[in-house]
């Protein structure tokens, strides 16, 4: 596991920590901790949050439908929606839309859950 300094690191490693968590079982449990405590961050009637909402949503669904031990398609499945993620809330950030504090707080959750 791998704490990732920014969102686009964070995208780039999702594979690797959440191979990690899926060895170890843990998979279903930390995608939904991390997604369940980001969409908190996010305010739906804010029309620019909601790609960041969107895919946290996503993230909360697949986990919570998940068995352990959970089968490798899900495990890449997962890094794909934890990747874009990452890189959606970066990119709003980057344009504006979202603030630093969200953020930040998104990458802290994926640090505390998922790295």
């Amino acid at each position: 596991m791998t704490v990732a300094p920014t969102l686009q690191r964070a995208a780039g490693l999702a594979f690797d920590n959440l191979q990690v968590r899926w060895l170890a079982g843990q998979l279903p449990v930390r995608t939904s901790q991390f997604s369940q405590n980001c969409l908190l961050l996010f305010d739906e009637g804010d029309p620019n949050t909601h790609p960041v909402l969107n895919w946290m949503t996503i993230i909360s669904a697949f986990g919570q439908r998940m068995s352990v031990p959970t089968p490798l398609t899900e495990l890449t499945i997962t890094a794909q929606y934890v990747y874009r993620a990452c890189w959606m809330t970066n990119q709003l950030q980057v344009q504006g839309l979202i603030t630093l504090v969200q953020a930040n707080a998104v990458l802290s959750n994926y640090n505390l859950f998922l790295g």
